[in-house]
């Protein structure tokens, strides 16, 4: 549904997490889709997309816009959509410059609602790619897969419909802000490509192509651009503590051990002075206890 048109001094969360991290995506990872809506497109519909053709492997970390604007045939007047959409890593989306929703997981295909225009309307996906892990360094700084796939099912209102899917036909760009990618004209954009079908390595397959999942409208606070940043850092967070919390436990294990080694070998050995000297004041102590009895 609309949740009204975003304020020209919006900013995708680009300019506000300076550092974000992923991992090239796993081979035959497969995409979460918790449940069925028979009005929503097949996921099948469309293709994954991205600014630059070797996305699946190595695309570079970064902010993309994407834009397709669709014209309602003859005769026909649009009333809604339903969207099944997905973006290795995290994406915003808007319904002619309107939010509709977002995820940061794109293990977990979304599912949005939306009002239309009568004739035109414009559908906008702001993508952001992390960085993945350099090996060398152990900084985040290297390419990793990148990808958007969309179907998007056009409903009129003569009850018919028509479904678009991500394709070449969509446009991408870069931009500073997500107001300065809505105000470019489409000859400021660049066409996209085809990263390939889905069910392609390095996302995998959907259970089933006919499969959606259960409704995200774009309302939900969690859901809006501004909750990216802290999932993101939460993220972060976690990835550091499990570690740090790995070696704090093996540096306590070292400890404990090295003192039962330290106390074993400070005990006097028998037959020694001191191993006598401590056997006699035991026994001086135990005829003094006899004497008090």
């Amino acid at each position: 549904m609309d949740s009204g048109t975003i304020s020209s001094a919006h900013q995708f969360p680009r300019d506000v997490i300076p550092k974000q991290y992923s991992e090239i995506t796993p081979l035959r990872r497969t995409l979460t889709v918790p449940s069925l809506d028979p009005t929503a497109p097949p996921l099948s519909n469309g293709t994954w997309i991205w600014s630059t053709s070797d996305a699946a492997y190595d695309a570079v970390p970064g902010s993309v816009g994407f834009r397709k604007t669709f014209t309602s045939p003859v005769g026909r007047i649009a009333q809604s959509a339903t969207i099944l959409i997905t973006v290795d890593n995290q994406f915003t989306m808007y319904a002619n410059e309107a939010y509709i929703g977002a995820s940061q997981d794109w293990t977990n295909v979304q599912q949005l609602k939306t009002n239309l225009n009568a004739t035109a309307n414009t559908f906008t996906v702001i993508a952001r790619n992390w960085a993945a892990l350099n090996h060398d360094t152990n900084t985040w700084t290297d390419p990793s897969s990148a990808g958007v796939i969309a179907a998007i099912r056009i409903e009129y209102a003569d009850g018919s419909s028509d479904v678009v899917g991500t394709d070449t036909s969509w446009l991408s760009g870069d931009f500073t802000t997500v107001s300065e990618f809505m105000s470019m004209p489409d000859s400021a954009l660049f066409p996209t490509y085809n990263i390939g079908t889905m069910g392609m390595q390095p996302w995998g397959p959907l259970p089933s192509s006919t499969l959606s999942p259960s409704a995200t409208s774009g309302t939900n606070p969690s859901s809006t651009p501004g909750a990216l940043a802290s999932g993101g850092h939460r993220r972060h967070i976690a990835l550091i503590v499990g570690p740090v919390m790995g070696v704090l436990a093996l540096i306590a294990i070292i400890i404990w051990w090295l003192l039962r080694n330290i106390r074993r070998d400070s005990r006097p050995a028998p037959g020694s002075p001191d191993h006598r000297d401590k056997d006699s004041g035991s026994n001086r102590s135990n005829s003094s206890a006899t004497v008090i009895n």
